[in-house]
């Protein structure tokens, strides 16, 4: 969707939704959209009494650059999770490799 300064002209992000409403509107019948705020979503969803599980998994950090680290956000890129798990791998087995040298230095 963007990087935190993708909406800047939000004069035109707001026309785009608007013809991507009106689309939507014209050509579903079982579909309504429309602009709305997150306490009005969560009542909606709430009204339903829906029971969800709690997601703890798949949840890693990430850098986009040198100082912008984030965490706690949820990817669905496969390949990317795959090699942030395969690199933390690798990671443990150096920091074991290093306690038993360290271990059997002491000896």
């Amino acid at each position: 969707m963007g990087g935190d300064f993708t909406y800047q002209d939000a004069a035109y992000y707001f026309k785009s939704l608007d013809k991507l409403i009106r689309y939507v509107n014209k050509r579903q019948d079982n579909v309504y959209a429309f602009y709305s705020t997150p306490s009005c979503y969560l009542k909606a969803v709430n009204a339903h009494n829906l029971n969800y599980t709690l997601k703890t998994d798949d949840f890693f950090p990430y850098c986009s650059d040198s100082n912008a680290c984030w965490t706690g956000y949820f990817t669905s890129r496969p390949t990317t999770k795959y090699f942030e798990r395969l690199a933390f791998r690798f990671s443990q087995v150096k920091l074991r490799f290093a306690s038993l040298v360290i271990s059997s230095s002491a000896l």
